[in-house]
């Protein structure tokens, strides 16, 4: 059984709910009124329901600005190259929850996929992980690993998001793949120091730049732990790693045996061109792209696949999924993928 397994970082896929509450019927015999600035109330009439906002609600805020769905003609284009991607795996990264990766399953692929789960992480801006299963294929035992800890950080789980493990099983139920997801630290870095109303000294970002490559470097290492008792068996771990397969952080990985997928990639396409020859990617291996002004642009392969030696002895085809515009096509990453036979 050939099967394509892929890796999409979605691009913040927000739902259009920014609130919590609650609905209730409205009592009998009590009459309800409306406030106005000025003081002023008047009666409300036919009232059927109550909507309540919970007084802990999370609203989405990054930043200091509230967080608001995806733009629908993001949405859309996102959409579009997953169904052109035609994977019968999927592990998608910031998406919001269940429900939104659900709803956009239904109303946006049409149902492509049968089988969805994201549980939720560690994140603030709360994007987490997900994978979505269709096909020969079945969801087995699921396993969230956001409260692993790295030796040397104790007393802090050491995944920005989580590191989402799930077994897939065939027909008659035998494990035949079991998968990891996850999306490790970024290289962003807020120059504002908002607790204390000031932009950051240089110092204290170039700090904050080390300690998050420290802690890429960290979250790497506990999933080279964590996936260490399944290296005998096809396993594959991907996401978006928010650094080159090349990376020093990333060191553990080899060392345990796993296999680069994608070194050998080939694109679906060639990229759209560049107005500006200084900007045009040098290599044909990247699937996120920085636009930085006066400078030519930057390009890496920040999407990961990793295999390990019983399923990369099974992997053929390997593709970098090419966007068709620059920045109008509903993610700054391209989708990998790679085709492994499976039984």
């Amino acid at each position: 059984m050939d099967v394509r397994i892929a890796s999409f970082n979605l691009n913040n896929l927000f739902s259009r709910f920014n609130w919590s509450g609650t609905v209730d019927p409205a009592e009998e015999g009590v009459t309800y009124l409306r406030r106005a600035a000025d003081g002023t109330t008047t009666e409300l009439q036919d009232v059927a329901f109550l909507v309540r906002r919970n007084g802990d609600d999370r609203r989405r805020e990054f930043m200091g600005k509230l967080v608001n769905a995806k733009d629908p003609a993001m949405t859309g284009r996102v959409a579009a190259r997953i169904t052109a991607l035609d994977a019968d795996v999927l592990l998608v990264q910031e998406v919001e929850d269940q429900s939104a990766l659900e709803d956009f399953n239904r109303t946006s692929l049409g149902g492509m996929y049968e089988q969805i789960v994201v549980l939720e992480g560690n994140d603030s801006r709360l994007i987490d992980v997900g994978i979505m299963v269709r096909g020969a294929l079945a969801l087995g035992a699921v396993t969230t690993w956001k409260h692993a800890r790295h030796p040397d950080r104790p007393s802090d789980p050491v995944f920005s998001r989580d590191l989402l493990q799930a077994e897939l099983v065939d027909a008659s139920g035998d494990r035949v793949l079991t998968i990891y997801n996850t999306h490790l630290k970024s290289h962003f870095i807020d120059a504002f120091n908002r607790k204390e109303h000031r932009r950051k000294t240089a110092a204290e970002i170039e700090a904050e730049r080390l300690a998050a490559d420290v802690l890429r470097r960290q979250q790497a290492e506990v999933a080279a732990q964590i996936i260490a008792s399944r290296m005998d068996e096809p396993v594959l771990l991907g996401g978006d790693m928010n650094d080159p397969p090349s990376s020093a952080a990333f060191a553990a990985w080899p060392q345990l045996g796993l296999v680069d997928v994608l070194a050998t990639a080939t694109e679906s396409q060639p990229p759209p061109a560049s107005s500006n020859p200084e900007d045009a990617p040098t290599s044909s291996i990247w699937s996120h792209r920085f636009a930085i002004s006066g400078a030519p642009d930057h390009f890496e392969l920040f999407d990961h696949l990793w295999a390990s030696p019983a399923l990369a002895q099974r992997a053929g085809t390997a593709t970098i999924h090419r966007r068709r515009s620059w920045t109008r096509d509903g993610s700054d990453h391209d989708p990998v993928s790679v085709i492994a036979t499976l039984t």
